[in-house]
């Protein structure tokens, strides 16, 4: 069992490793005006936008994809569609900071077990690819 816990442990580490790699990849694959600033073009958006859709996420993420730009608002509904995903699941939502260019949040806590936390992960990576995690992506490529 302990091996097993270790080779997991590691499976998620690289796993994260490589989300990582793929995300500065994204970020990083255009720079505006020769800038160090990360910038998504149009076409990114509407790549993401078909990666998106391939991967269930709903209606309002197509919408705010759709003309290659994600405004303060989209990225807005995106957030809080995902917050109303986890609270109609059951997972409170808490600690909401919007920092200007970013909306952060926590979720869930309290005294749960390994398997009672591990639910809520499940449910918030649900309703994150579900709601935002293009926006997201695109909103901080753009921003």
């Amino acid at each position: 069992m302990h091996t097993t816990i270790r080779s997991t442990k590691w499976v998620f580490i690289a796993a994260a490793i490589v989300g990582m790699v793929v995300a500065a990849a994204l970020l990083t694959l255009h720079t505006a005006n020769g800038s160090s600033r990360p910038h998504i073009t149009p076409a990114d958006v509407h790549q993401l936008a078909k990666q998106a859709q391939g991967d269930g996420a709903g209606a309002s993420v197509a919408a705010a994809l759709a003309d290659g730009a994600v405004t303060r608002d989209q990225y807005r509904a995106a957030v809080h569609a995902t917050m109303q995903c986890l609270e109609d699941a059951g997972v409170s939502v808490h600690d909401v900071r919007d920092t200007g260019d970013r909306i952060q949040f926590q979720f869930g806590g309290g005294q749960i077990s390994h398997e009672e936390l591990a639910a809520q992960k499940a449910v918030y990576e649900r309703c994150y690819n579900q709601y935002e995690r293009a926006v997201d992506i695109a909103w901080a490529g753009q921003h």
